[in-house]
């Protein structure tokens, strides 16, 4: 963990986002903390108990885990465990009793209730509120729609948030709630408050090229981190593997200064190195037609506006695209490459062998 505190740069904007709306607000509403893969909302759950100080009891719930989708009983007994743990762990438990599994197998609901009334006031004994995270919360609504959860989880978090005064409900994930069909979110968070999670601004940025950890003792060239910044867009994940890769190389190099022409070879190693972040965004979260489109951008195609304009859209909407001097550009200049090197010699390759099977 003080590895990760080291690397958790340049969030400050959204941490005071989130303080003003949980510390100095009458009314805590739900909150979604929203952005792309990859773009740091999981670090930054993990750093909020360090960097919102210590009014808050820290639940942080990974919903990707089977656990949370088995069933409602399940999902009750889990809730109440993982929040007695996180009290333990920060020796707030006293007095507070472990629950067990056993008492939540009839009446899941009202034992959970029952709990976080218990909760609630050895909360006010110690004098903290209770943060309770739920990261990849999508995975909840996958478990609805397979009929393994069912609906009531979904108003059970909603009297968490609307009745439970000491208790501060945060979501995290890669979709708005409205982008989601299985379930209208909306419907059940009326109030809750959507903060994005985007690139890192260039001062965080360039601090964790440069100066990622307190031993760190490479040094560049003039001109390396400006091309750093602006082939990765300030993207955190691209930042650290490239950064990786580049270690990696001057070591086999025993060299302490990194050049452009080392930043060139870590970046080839990185569109290899990276590839399943690339292949994720292109195959997962773009359809066939915002392919096309980003196939046709990526070799300075013309393309139709209007023809394309939906996909177009979302295509921003990811930021995956941007719109620079009247034409519409990659936001990422890494991921404009990883198509050019992967999805060009693939579509390249799968015309040559329909023509040979034509002859």
């Amino acid at each position: 963990m003080a590895r990760d505190n080291e690397l958790f740069k340049g969030r400050k904007d959204i941490i005071v986002a989130i303080e003003e709306r949980i510390i100095n607000s009458g009314q805590r509403p739900a909150l979604l903390l929203y952005g792309r893969r990859r773009i740091g909302k999981t670090s930054t759950l993990l750093n909020l108990p360090r960097l919102l100080g210590s009014e808050y009891a820290p639940v942080y719930i990974q919903c990707q885990e089977a656990k949370w989708q088995g069933s409602d009983e399940m999902f009750c007994y889990h809730l109440a465990d993982e929040i007695f743990r996180a009290l333990k762990d920060g020796r707030l438990s006293d007095g507070l009793n472990r629950p067990r599994r056993e008492e939540f197998k009839k009446y899941a609901f009202t034992e959970l209730s029952d709990y976080l009334d218990e909760v609630e006031e050895l909360s006010r004994r110690v004098g903290k509120r209770i943060l309770l995270s739920f990261d990849e919360y999508e995975k909840l609504e996958e478990g609805i729609a397979s009929a393994r959860l069912t609906k009531t989880v979904l108003n059970e978090i909603r009297s968490i948030v609307q009745h439970r005064e000491r208790i501060v409900v945060l979501f995290s994930g890669s979709h708005r709630f409205d982008e989601l069909k299985a379930v209208s979110w909306a419907d059940y968070l009326i109030n809750a408050q959507t903060l994005e999670l985007s690139f890192l601004e260039p001062d965080g940025a360039r601090e964790l090229i440069e100066r990622p950890t307190a031993d760190f003792n490479l040094e560049y060239e003039p001109g390396v981190v400006e091309k750093f910044l602006q082939v990765t867009h300030c993207q955190p994940y691209l930042l650290q593997a490239i950064g990786f890769d580049l270690v990696n190389y001057l070591n086999s190099q025993q060299r302490l200064v990194a050049t452009a022409a080392d930043l060139n070879v870590a970046i080839e190693k990185t569109l290899v190195s990276a590839s399943g972040y690339f292949y994720y965004t292109w195959a997962e979260e773009c359809s066939e037609d915002e392919r096309e489109v980003l196939l046709a951008i990526a070799m300075s195609e013309a393309i139709n506006p209007a023809a394309h304009r939906d996909s177009l859209r979302r295509l921003c909407q990811k930021e995956i695209l941007g719109r620079r001097d009247g034409q519409y550009r990659f936001t990422i200049e890494l991921f404009r490459r990883w198509i050019l090197k992967d999805q060009l010699a693939f579509e390249q390759s799968e015309q040559s062998r329909e023509s040979v099977y034509q002859v």
